[in-house]
């Protein structure tokens, strides 16, 4: 079991987990969103080779259009 903040809030998993696997399992792929990993923004090439562990902090941010 890990533990890891996800915006802020302490989530568990199972397992370490593929930042993809994570976001797909939470139907977020397809979404316009930036992704925050330790502090650092992570192009969405990227998601896939990212593994979330413990202690990790994932900030998920979905952009809002609007006028």
């Amino acid at each position: 079991m890990i533990t890891l903040k996800v915006n802020g809030k302490t989530q568990e998993l199972d397992a370490p987990t593929r930042l993809e696997d994570f976001l797909e399992a939470r139907g977020m792929t397809e979404r316009r969103i930036a992704i925050g990993y330790n502090g650092e923004v992570v192009h969405k090439d990227h998601w896939g080779e990212i593994v979330l562990g413990d202690s990790d902090v994932l900030d998920v941010v979905q952009m809002v259009g609007g006028g």
